[in-house]
């Protein structure tokens, strides 16, 4: 089976538009694509749906339940949410959720505004123009640190002595804007989301939380993957919580030993991503594949049968 459960698009911090990253997904063969852009539902937003409609072939549908459509492929409604850990910024992903409204809707527009006053931090602590040399590569996404490193991505060929570990701007990103670098700025602030509100409001929107990326949370805060699993989990207090499994040679022994769990690599494309970073995950065994989706679709009917 061909799907990636976690990409973005350029309404966050993705090279490709919605339209774009459907049409190569179903070239591809793909069967199921999330779309979680960060803090942002606007890409399957009724609005851009119908904007976008007209320029994707086979069209694009709203099936109840968090699911779009368009031809054979399922697109899931889906969203990363900004959150707190331990002091440490964590993403949960929320699949097949609602569109937020009222104060979640809120808690995520500040956030848009707060990223983009933290860019602008940055630009002046970096001594770039703001206007004219990141707003036109942030577009109307949301501004991320994987686009300064874009940005010192295609500065590199032009000195004298190029980095040969700089090969996309993710690499870029890690070298310059890392969290102890002199041009980094924290996300911290008192009113974002605990992990536990974030996994309990997107609970409340009818989505499934799934932690993303645990390795990278783990390196930050020092705990195990087991011990963190456990206290997120706990958070949300008996109904269903997943994990995200980047690495395919760990699918079996994660599904086996945490039921729920999603696929997906993060995907925002080359030259942001490196080169080696597909859009199409693939796994092998249609039967761990069937597993993946069937406990993904069970804890979606679960959730929503208390909203």
């Amino acid at each position: 089976m061909k799907l990636n459960l976690h990409t973005h698009t350029r309404w966050s911090d993705g090279v490709l538009t919605f339209e774009h990253l459907v049409e190569r997904s179903k070239a591809a063969g793909l069967e199921y694509l999330v779309v979680a852009d960060h803090d942002r539902t606007k890409a399957w937003s009724s609005q851009n749906l119908a904007d976008v409609r007209p320029s994707i072939n086979d069209g694009i549908s709203i099936a109840p339940g968090g699911i779009l459509t368009s031809g054979n492929l399922v697109i899931p409604t889906g969203m990363e949410g900004t959150c707190h850990f331990r002091k440490k910024t964590l993403h949960i992903l929320g699949l097949f959720i609602e569109q937020p409204k009222d104060q979640f809707a809120e808690y995520l527009e500040h956030i848009f505004r707060f990223r983009w006053e933290r860019a602008i931090k940055i630009s002046s602590k970096l001594g770039w123009d703001f206007m004219y040399e990141v707003m036109p590569v942030v577009g109307y996404g949301v501004p991320s640190r994987l686009h300064f490193g874009y940005l010192f991505f295609e500065q590199e060929p032009l000195k004298k002595h190029p980095n040969p570990n700089i090969k996309c701007g993710r690499d870029a990103m890690d070298i310059y804007i890392h969290p102890k670098s002199q041009y980094y700025i924290s996300f911290n602030a008192n009113w974002i989301y605990s992990a536990k509100k974030m996994i309990n409001t997107i609970l409340e929107y009818g989505g499934v939380p799934i932690w993303a990326h645990p390795d990278r949370t783990c390196n930050q805060t020092g705990l195990d993957i087991i011990t963190t699993y456990e206290k997120l989990k706990s958070y949300a207090k008996g109904k269903p919580f997943g994990m995200e499994v980047e690495k395919l040679d760990q699918l079996q022994t994660m599904l086996d030993t945490y039921a729920l769990v999603t696929v997906g690599n993060d995907f925002h494309c080359y030259p942001y991503d490196p080169v080696d970073r597909n859009l199409t995950v693939q796994i092998t065994d249609n039967s761990i594949a069937q597993r993946v989706i069937q406990t993904l679709f069970q804890a979606r009917d679960e959730v929503r049968r208390v909203l």
